[in-house]
């Protein structure tokens, strides 16, 4: 494939991933509520903000810039079937917010807790969900 034809593929698939951004559920960070998210975290399919993008990194998790980085149709293909819809169904699925509220924006050790309790300690996912 003639290079200008593989940056044409992987500006569609860049676009078709940053479209994801805007349906219900992914327009807001998974982890702290944040409107517009930035980052995907593909580990768990999820979109989330740039302070808990670092937090993911921290622990090791793969992360990509919505605007920066290049995606593979598998990467497109998951995130499809993913979403933080999906997600919080899965991993929050006990979680109550009047029990455990959303770290606020910025207090990272607070988003640092809540992504361990998430994602590490798995506090409240749901039994259903695949190991």
């Amino acid at each position: 494939m003639a290079t200008s034809a593989r940056q044409r593929a992987s500006s569609k698939l860049r676009q078709d991933v940053q479209a994801l951004v805007h349906q219900e559920g992914n327009d807001v960070c998974m982890d702290c509520g944040t409107k517009g998210p930035q980052y995907v975290v593909l580990d768990f399919n999820t979109f989330v903000c740039s302070d808990c993008s670092v937090q993911h990194r921290i622990l090791h998790h793969n992360v990509k810039g919505l605007s920066t980085s290049p995606f593979t149709e598998e990467e497109l293909a998951a995130l499809r079937g993913g979403g933080n819809t999906k997600a919080l169904k899965i991993w929050r699925a006990f979680w109550r917010q009047e029990l455990q509220p959303l770290p606020k924006k910025g207090d990272d050790k607070a988003v640092a807790q809540f992504i361990k309790m998430t994602y590490i300690e798995k506090k409240w996912k749901s039994k259903d969900a695949p190991a």
